[in-house]
């Protein structure tokens, strides 16, 4: 299919399914966090707490973690979603980023984390990756069953277009005064980190509850179509009395 045609498709599943306007906070925060770790933890906190290294190398280590912790978790996320539901397991993606921003916010020393502190920060990273890029998209397909293409289609667009409004925050928000939340960048200006922080783990939020509404929308659309179902057999049995 044309471009143009997944577009429309998108677009008026997402005017059309209230449900889709509730999930646009998953797709907000995979965005916004992707930004948050390319540009922030990547690019700033690596290269602070690593002044002697170079950074990139030491990047591409934390990377293959994050790389590594999600193809195991890809592994055993399916077995956990038939346990407690794919819901919850959407949610713990969306709790394991909001715990990466919120470890930054009550320690924001960038130059103490070191390769004990950084580790976890990835593997958590790669934990919601494979949520988000495994359960997310199956949950999609379950909520949306009667148009996958534009629910498909609305992931990649959402999660571009949310990543470069985060990438765009990022260093968008400024300050006069160095201190441990106003940090020196490399482009020699200083940046307010605890405001993009604070936006991150408020979509995290704001994603919990939505995802929370359009799960419950589901259920009342399954409620009244098996409702609809029952009723419709219990015409063709009058019928044929």
């Amino acid at each position: 299919d044309s471009a143009f045609t997944k577009a429309t498709a998108a677009w008026r599943l997402f005017w059309e399914d209230d449900k889709m306007k509730y999930m646009t906070g998953l797709n907000a925060i995979y965005g916004f966090m992707s930004a948050f770790m390319l540009s922030f933890v990547n690019g700033e906190v690596v290269r602070q707490s690593f002044p002697q290294h170079d950074t990139s190398s030491t990047v591409s280590i934390l990377l293959t973690v994050t790389s590594a912790v999600a193809a195991l978790t890809s592994l055993i996320v399916d077995d956990v979603s038939h346990y407690i539901g794919k819901g919850l397991v959407v949610v713990s993606g969306i709790c394991a980023y909001y715990i990466i921003v919120f470890l930054f916010v009550i320690h924001p020393e960038l130059n103490n984390w070191g390769w004990s502190g950084l580790i976890p920060i990835f593997v958590l990273n790669g934990v919601a990756r494979s949520v988000f890029e495994s359960t997310l998209r199956s949950e999609f397909a379950d909520f949306f069953p009667y148009e996958p293409e534009g629910a498909f289609a609305n992931i990649p667009f959402q999660n571009g277009l949310f990543a470069a409004v985060g990438f765009f925050l990022s260093i968008s928000f400024t300050c006069k005064f160095q201190d441990d939340y106003c940090v020196e960048y490399q482009d020699g200006d200083l940046h307010n980190t605890l405001a993009f922080e604070l936006i991150c783990m408020t979509i995290a939020l704001l994603a919990i509850l939505g995802h929370w509404r359009a799960s419950n929308l589901f259920e009342q659309e399954r409620f009244e179509e098996e409702k609809e179902s029952l009723s419709r057999t219990d015409e063709v049995k009058l019928a044929l009395v």
